[in-house]
Parts: C-alpha cells; sequence; structure tokens
C-alpha cells in the first residue's frame, strides 16, 4: 500500500463518517422519535403539566403548564403559563437565561415573568428543576424542584410536574388542568405535600 491510498482511504472514511453526523444531526432536529432515540434519558421536550406549591393562605396554589422546546443541543425553549384553582390563567414566564446539566439532568432557569396580557415585566426568579426516570436510559416522566423569586420576601415554592404530551402544541388545556389537579390531589392524598 502506498501513503496516497492510505491518505485517500482515510479522506474517504473521514468524508462518510461526517455525512452521518451530519445527517442524524438534521434527522434529529426533525424528527421527535429520531430525536427521542438519540437523546434518551435526555429528551425533555413535550408539555409538562404539575403545581406551584402555596406557600401561605394569601398565596394560593397555581398549577402549571410548561411546553419545553429541545434540540439535539439543549433546552431551546420554556414557556410555563400558570393557572389559579379556577382555571384563570395567571403568569407567563419564559426563561431569561436557560442551562441544562446533562450530566445531573438539572436544568437551572433564571426567568422574568410576564402578565398574560404580555404588557409588562413583572417579575424575575430562579428555578431549579430535577428529572425522574422510570429507568435510567428512558426519558423522564416526572419533574421536581422548586422556585423563589428575586426581590420578594417570599420563601422558596416547590414545584411538581409530569408529562402530558410530547406535542408541544397541544392546545387541550382543559384536560391538561385535570391531570394537574389530579397530580396535586395524588400527592396531597400520599402525604408527600
Amino acid at each position: 500500500m502506498t501513503i496516497l491510498t492510505i491518505a485517500i482511504g482515510f479522506v474517504l472514511s473521514y468524508g462518510f463518517f461526517v455525512l452521518c453526523c451530519n445527517t442524524m444531526y438534521k434527522l434529529g432536529n426533525r424528527y421527535k422519535p429520531v430525536k427521542r432515540w438519540i437523546l434518551g434519558s435526555h429528551y425533555i421536550e413535550g408539555v409538562w403539566v404539575g403545581y406551584n406549591e402555596s406557600i401561605s393562605e394569601e398565596h394560593e396554589l397555581m398549577y402549571t403548564i410548561r411546553r419545553i422546546s429541545q434540540t439535539l443541543e439543549g433546552v431551546e425553549e420554556m414557556i410555563t403559563q400558570t393557572y389559579d384553582h379556577k382555571g384563570e390563567p395567571r403568569v407567563m414566564n419564559r426563561p431569561k437565561s436557560l442551562s441544562f446539566d446533562d450530566h445531573k439532568r438539572l436544568p437551572t432557569l433564571r426567568y422574568v415573568t410576564e402578565q398574560d396580557r404580555g404588557d409588562a415585566v413583572v417579575l424575575g426568579g430562579f428555578v431549579d428543576l430535577s428529572f425522574a426516570h422510570k429507568h435510567e436510559s428512558s426519558p423522564p416522566h416526572k419533574m421536581t424542584g422548586s422556585m423563589v423569586y428575586f426581590k420578594s420576601d417570599q420563601p422558596r415554592r416547590n414545584t411538581v410536574a409530569v408529562k402530558f404530551s410530547e406535542d408541544t402544541n397541544s392546545e387541550d388545556i382543559k384536560a391538561m388542568l385535570i391531570m394537574a389537579k389530579d397530580l396535586y390531589n395524588a400527592q396531597k392524598n400520599s402525604g408527600s405535600l
């Protein structure tokens, strides 16, 4: 074998490798089943429903709907809409910055809250979320964590959510709120609150 043959073989092998990687990258960002397969236990895209625990009598329990969009690079967007006990929309949270620790499965969010009218930035806060898996290699099915507002004397609030759907465009708010209420009642009845 000559050096030229080895060099040509190396270039062709490298080119084939790059082609395969680029193809998987494009397919992974375009098709959810491929993305889910590539990301495995780090796949969190979808709609998550749950609640933010009440911190006192004057601060009521809030139900949450989180829409998480994810690419192969990480979490692209997270929007959290809160609802009161009557199902009325309250506040929409959008992360100002978002980081995702792949090793600990702990996203750390810094976000600003906007009134659901979208006309004013009201308050900023900090949220820590961790994910629970049924199996080590499967995508998470539950998230738990805590949140605290900046410029406020309120203590940390616990937050819990479960996955409702992988479809981030799901609009069945009524079913989402029923699932969030059921989750809260199950936690309450089991003594986990």
